[in-house]
């Protein structure tokens, strides 16, 4: 056993490979159209986040994420449902958010990418100002986000091509 892992780590560490290793025969089991749009939701690969309360924060886990779920035909109640998708989106938050140096900045541009920063009339200018960096770098992280996730432009962000001819015209004059 690794020195610096206590036995509660080992054993998690033991069964998350246990985990990844069951995932990924379930994987090798779809077609390839299954796993394209496993891909697109983030989910071609096992992901154990041990977070030290015994629980695994992977979202594949949810009852919304399945490739055949039906929900609205499955005779659920709505509030089962509201629950269930409230609980989905609290671990796609957390999944976005929990490694980053400072959480509140990468919710305002998950918030901006998303288009809701915009509703409230803030402007990345703004949230840069307010956490201390540069528009750029929210800009920048903005736009990963919205690449990540295939998210539509919103139409308070520039679009791509605007930001590839920035790029270049930039670099020329520097």
């Amino acid at each position: 056993m690794n020195r610096n892992m206590n036995l509660a780590q080992h054993t998690q560490a033991a069964k998350d490979r246990q985990y990844e290793q069951a995932y990924n025969q379930w994987l090798s089991s779809l077609t390839f159209e299954q796993k394209q749009k496993l891909a697109k939701l983030g989910l071609a690969k096992a992901e154990c986040s041990y977070i030290g309360n015994g629980r695994t924060h992977d979202i594949s886990e949810l009852p919304l994420a399945s490739l055949e779920a039906n929900l609205m035909d499955d005779g659920m109640p709505r509030e089962t449902l509201e629950i269930a998708a409230g609980e989905l989106l609290k671990e796609f938050l957390y999944r976005i958010i929990e490694d980053k140096d400072n959480p509140r900045l990468e919710a305002e541009c998950i918030s901006l990418a998303f288009g809701f920063g915009a509703a409230r009339g803030q402007t990345q200018t703004q949230v840069a100002k307010q956490y201390g960096v540069t528009r750029a770098t929210v800009s920048k992280r903005v736009r990963e986000i919205k690449r990540a996730y295939h998210l539509p432009t919103s139409e308070y962000m520039k679009s791509e091509s605007a930001c590839d001819t920035y790029k270049l015209t930039n670099r020329t004059r520097a």
